[in-house]
């Protein structure tokens, strides 16, 4: 049964008092953590009960992923007292086992397009959905004049290693295609290869069976008889249907009896897309662990991406690039592109190492934000940044500043709402994903622990447009409380500014832009009022007020911002530097 379908059939997914929901079990495993969580009926409501997480031992130097399996199990075990590995039959045992998570590693695929070809973007963005590291063989495989060359294309398919090969049919096909299928085909014979989908018409497809026969890893289809998104679905569904099948074949998981698997990406789509439905905004949820996964979803549809390539361990070294200098900026300190690039590179080396520092916490939450706004390119036709409810994992979880959390995933989304409003919530238990997993299932199961263990938020977030210089002045309020108490405040561009507001309290904004900036939809110089026909919502950071413009301008010489004001900012949060 679909989660996210559940508003849509009536309210039968909600009708929890008639629902024996039992108890629960999500694995979320990878090769950097092991995290469990035990769900339980509480009140006839299914809650979250006990959690715990441990360092991964599915890569070196163990290599075997049950180890950390049964760890977890025993955490829960004794905080709860439920036996969750049974001894004989007859013991008694979560009603439901599911592992998610990314418990295999990730399907490598590259598309070679012989050729420039409409579909090729599509095809690239839709295996992003899946489990999977895509690389795009094109400028790289070609020589200055713009020839594919076959040694190119060898030795950078050879260097890649992938499961998958996609060969498109492109401008250039009467003249590559011959090259490409015979350096391609003998990397199929030797095995470097696993599977090779041929996307042409039918004589080029006739052409590859001639050349290599029709062996049983050879597919194809001839995306001109049928529509982009057909193609680009019959993609998705069948690396999605290899990463399930290695996932479901995972040697010795360390689970008993009956268990399922549900990717992490369908996990946090279900989830995703039924906090959308349910409070009728946009909603994102974004996470970091192994890869980089994001998920956004509105009323009526949704996305989702994995960047198993992306991450702040293993796969730290991918923040080298565009958005290495963003991250450099949004530090709070000077620090050298040398200097940072080292610390990357010593991370990469260890990537078990946990930020033991507040200087080390301060740079893995910039490197967070750029590999998240990284990320978000790969989703601009997909998504839209007018986010309403903005949800982080456990990687924007810190104890002693849960504000840092709520600025990474503000620096690396820059959402832009619609009506002007983001309330950000953060997850450290990652029930999120732990939800979906389990819904796929047991809808109202998850349907209790998103609305009660997820849904809190930390922080209300009003974001003000527009640009300026440093200091002008972009918009004025008073945040009156429903004792009588009030604040009045001016912020202006490139700053934030907070407001205590804690959950349970209760009262009133308004707020003035001046010239050349806005909140939402309203026009410049409007006044705007917050808490009453929908009411303010509190948490732990309480209200920001961010008028430091979109997109962030925080890097190079023209940059609007400068490193005293990105000081002001976690200052003004209360994150000591």
């Amino acid at each position: 049964m679909d989660l996210a379908a559940g508003p849509e059939s009536g309210d039968a997914t909600f009708e929890r008092a008639q629902v024996d929901v039992g108890t629960s079990l999500v694995i979320d495993a990878d090769e950097h953590l092991v995290r469990g969580a035990f769900f339980d009926s509480v009140e006839g409501q299914a809650r979250f009960v006990a959690g715990a997480q441990v360092v991964s031992t599915a890569g070196p130097p163990i290599g075997d992923l049950s180890v950390a399996v049964r760890e977890v199990m025993a955490l829960i075990e004794a905080q709860t007292g439920f036996p969750l590995q049974p001894e004989d039959e007859h013991d008694t045992v979560p009603r439901a086992v599911t592992l998610t998570g990314q418990p295999v590693k990730p399907i490598r695929v590259a598309i070679v397009p012989t050729g420039a070809h409409p579909i090729t973007t599509a095809l690239a963005a839709v295996a992003r959905s899946t489990h999977s590291i895509v690389y795009v063989l094109d400028a790289e495989i070609r020589t200055e004049d713009g020839v594919m060359s076959a040694t190119l294309l060898e030795n950078r398919a050879r260097g890649f290693r992938p499961h998958v090969v996609v060969l498109l049919e492109g401008d250039r096909a009467q003249a590559e295609w011959a090259s490409a299928v015979g350096t391609l085909g003998n990397m199929l014979a030797d095995g470097t290869i696993e599977q090779m989908i041929v996307l042409a018409s039918d004589d080029f497809q006739q052409h590859v069976i001639q050349t290599l026969g029709d062996a049983p890893n050879l597919t194809g289809l001839d995306p001109g008889q049928y529509e982009t998104h057909e193609v680009a679905i019959a993609l998705e569904t069948e690396l999605s249907g290899m990463y399930q099948e290695r996932a479901r074949n995972v040697p010795n998981p360390g689970l008993s009896g009956n268990w399922a698997y549900v990717s992490r990406l369908r996990a946090g789509d279900l989830s995703t897309r039924f906090i959308a439905r349910r409070l009728e905004k946009s909603a994102a949820s974004v996470d970091i662990s192994s890869g980089t996964t994001i998920n956004w979803s509105n009323v009526h549809t949704g996305g989702s991406l994995c960047r198993p390539d992306l991450d702040l361990h293993t796969h730290i070294r991918g923040i080298f690039g565009p958005r290495f200098e963003f991250a450099r900026a949004l530090l709070p300190f000077e620090l050298s592109g040398e200097e940072l690039a080292n610390w990357v590179l010593n991370r990469a080396s260890r990537p078990r190492v946990v930020a033991a520092t507040p200087r080390d916490e301060l740079i893995e939450s910039a490197l967070a934000s750029a590999i998240v706004s990284h990320a978000w390119e790969d989703m601009a036709n997909i998504a839209s940044e007018q986010i309403e409810v903005l949800i982080g994992g456990p990687a924007f979880c810190c104890d002693a500043h849960p504000a840092l959390g709520v600025l990474a995933l503000l620096n690396g989304v820059q959402p832009t709402p619609l009506g002007g409003v983001v309330e950000v919530h953060l997850d450290p238990d990652g029930l999120l994903v732990a939800a979906g997993a389990v819904g796929e299932s047991a809808p109202a199961v998850a349907a209790d622990v998103i609305e009660h263990d997820v849904l809190a938020p930390v922080a209300t977030v009003i974001v003000v447009e527009g640009e300026g210089v440093e200091g002008q002045l972009a918009v004025s309020g008073r945040l009156t409380y429903d004792d009588g108490e009030s604040v009045e405040f001016e912020v202006p561009f490139g700053t934030l500014r907070r407001l205590d507001f804690a959950d349970g309290d209760s009262g009133s904004l308004w707020l003035t832009c001046e010239p050349g900036f806005a909140v939402g939809g309203s026009n410049p110089g409007e006044r705007m009022e917050f808490g009453q026909s929908v009411p303010l919502r509190g948490g732990e950071v309480g209200i920001i007020i961010d008028a430091r413009g979109r997109p962030l301008e925080v890097e190079g010489e023209s940059s609007a911002i400068s490193r005293e004001m990105v000081q002001r900012w976690y200052a003004e949060l209360g994150i000591e530097l």
